[in-house]
């Protein structure tokens, strides 16, 4: 018997050790669990839905989940038109980012260029593919000078009738 105890008490201590390091490296853990709680009931007020919508933007926000496709929170960022990374400058945003559009009459020529930027720059606006790089409007105010020359080597053609940005 004693022959017995002295052969596993190693083992027991082995054992021993290994329990109270994994307590201890538990314990040390951050929580893992990255998720907004879902505080609303099927009972929850207006006012209610509506602070948990602020809580949950701004936690989103502080998480960095959220991605701007649009509007002026995408100035200075990065897009990608024809497979290539595009920076944006400090001035310019992205006005309009549009995946679906229903053609008027037989000119179906836009489709095939889905999706699509409206990219603005002080009031001047071009339209370009995001997966052919094909410009499909372009609007420059007068005094707009080269409001677009940031994208003359992403823009890989014109659709017809589009007045050409050069």
């Amino acid at each position: 018997m004693g022959r017995t105890i002295k052969l596993f008490a190693p083992l027991a201590l082995l054992v021993l050790i290994f329990l109270v390091a994994s307590v201890v490296i538990a314990s040390g853990e951050k929580d893992t669990n990255d998720e907004f709680a879902n505080t609303l009931t099927n009972e929850s007020t207006i006012k209610e839905q509506l602070q948990w919508k602020k809580d949950f933007t701004e936690w989103a926000q502080q998480k960095g989940r959220i991605q701007y496709v649009s509007g002026e929170e995408t100035k200075g960022s990065v897009i990608e038109i024809a497979g290539e990374r595009v920076q944006l400058p400090e001035n310019v945003y992205v006005k309009a980012f549009v995946v679906a559009a229903q053609s008027v009459g037989n000119n179906n020529s836009s489709t095939p260029h889905l999706p699509w930027y409206a990219i603005q720059n002080g009031d001047s606006i071009i339209v370009i593919s995001q997966k052919t790089g094909f410009v499909l409007n372009v609007e420059l105010t007068p005094d707009a000078k080269e409001p677009f020359h940031f994208l003359k080597g992403n823009i890989k053609g014109y659709l017809e009738g589009v007045k050409k940005y050069e």
